[in-house]
């Protein structure tokens, strides 16, 4: 009788731990803009309940994915600027957890601020991001030694503007994951993608007095778990960080191998 009593909780348990991803999500993509007033007050409700720093940072994660929206007119200068091969103008400056609209910069700097509430350690890390990203003369070091001054450099090449990017890496049990909460979003266009900046400060202007609807923010967005605890050896396929401790393996890609 004990034995099919423990098999029975067994299912149970396993059942729930199952479901508990889902659920998590549920709970980020429904949770009222009521419940965050504040960041410690978004935290306080989001991780309400739960115990381990793996489900504390995935509840946080989903949030952002569903209820910020990627920024398309910021995007579209990128582009743009890559493309001339001129340097862009920096992004306007902007509130991401009241407007909801934000870069991976913003993405990667708003969860590092929820998560570090939530008590998890979480570092900000910069890089390239992209798939098919053109190879360079310097390499992804150099580069990020090279920014501020490159329009001095002869040859300078801002082709690359358009792939800067940031991420996160938070410490579960002891060990560092990696997750992009920016890349964590599919099945969703990117907000102001063909506007125009005046059209940008207008929605940031009326989001600051009353923030969008969860369903609204979260409407036609899906998860994709490629980039939530992403494996280090897939991560690098599309993410390059700066500092090669960053890429989690034991040993480095180069630039080169990078964008090769």
């Amino acid at each position: 009788m004990k034995k099919i009593i423990a098999g029975i909780l067994c299912l149970i348990s396993l059942n729930v731990y199952a479901l508990s991803g889902s659920a998590l999500d549920s709970r980020a993509k429904t949770l009222s803009s009521g419940h965050s007033t504040t960041k410690e007050q978004l935290v306080s409700a989001l991780t309400q309940g739960l115990t381990t720093e793996s489900d504390k940072a995935r509840v946080i994660a989903s949030w952002i994915a569903y209820q910020v929206d990627r920024n398309g007119y910021e995007y579209d200068k990128l582009v743009k600027a890559s493309n001339d091969n001129t340097l862009a103008d920096p992004p306007l400056p902007n509130d991401v957890f009241q407007t909801r609209i934000g870069t991976p910069f913003e993405f990667a700097e708003l969860y590092a601020q929820l998560a570090s509430l939530a008590g998890l350690e979480t570092v900000i890390i910069e890089g390239y991001a992209g798939r098919n990203i053109p190879s360079s003369r310097y390499s992804g070091k150099l580069m990020k030694a090279l920014e501020p001054n490159i329009n001095k450099i002869r040859g300078g090449n801002y082709r690359l503007q358009r792939y800067r990017a940031a991420w996160n890496a938070v410490k579960i049990n002891g060990d560092w994951k990696l997750l992009d909460t920016y890349w964590m979003v599919k099945g969703e266009k990117m907000f102001g993608r063909g506007g125009s900046e005046r059209d940008l400060k207008r929605e940031m202007e009326k989001r600051m007095r009353r923030t969008p609807s969860a369903s609204k923010l979260s409407s036609g967005k899906t998860i994709d778990d490629d980039y939530f605890f992403a494996k280090p050896r897939d991560f690098i396929k599309t993410h390059f960080p700066y500092e090669d401790k960053w890429q989690l393996l034991p040993i480095p890609k180069t630039w080169s191998g990078f964008t090769n």
